[in-house]
């Protein structure tokens, strides 16, 4: 993961917390990294998840299909953009897209729950946990002018 530290302390996700302490709050919330080869799908339809992505190269797109089973892009995401992490923190909830890695991605997964549990975290957690609130609020507030506009 190293090769993707200026990445991950670049990112929104991770804004405030110095690149020392990056690796550590990785460790605490059980990183994975994962290669996705090009037209291939991360998450399905349907699927439940216990964790967020972050994107460390290439893109992702969330998809959802119409009633006549034909994909459309909801969302294209690139380098440092997180997804799925509603779904994460709900756990229970079947998802109601698809993520897509139509030209390749790497993907970083973060156990979100590992975050919300922690009651003895650290500064830097603490300022993670703020960052991703901030970014759902952000997305909320997106969404909500989205769909007033249509």
């Amino acid at each position: 993961m190293d090769k993707y530290l200026q990445i991950i302390a670049s990112a929104s996700l991770f804004r405030g917390i110095v690149k020392t302490e990056i690796a550590a709050v990785l460790q605490n919330l059980d990183a994975q990294l994962r290669v996705y080869p090009r037209n291939s799908f991360i998450w399905q339809l349907g699927e439940q998840v216990t964790t967020a992505g972050f994107v460390v190269a290439g893109s992702v797109h969330i998809l959802r299909e119409d009633y006549w089973g034909r994909q459309n892009i909801l969302a294209q995401l690139g380098c440092g953009h997180l997804f799925g992490e509603v779904y994460a923190c709900l756990r229970q909830v079947p998802l109601t897209v698809s993520v897509a890695a139509p030209n390749g991605a790497t993907v970083i997964f973060l156990d979100i729950k590992r975050l919300l549990a922690g009651s003895a975290r650290s500064e830097a957690e603490n300022r993670l946990l703020h960052n991703l609130l901030l970014l759902m609020a952000e997305r909320n507030l997106f969404l909500t002018q989205k769909m007033e506009y249509l």
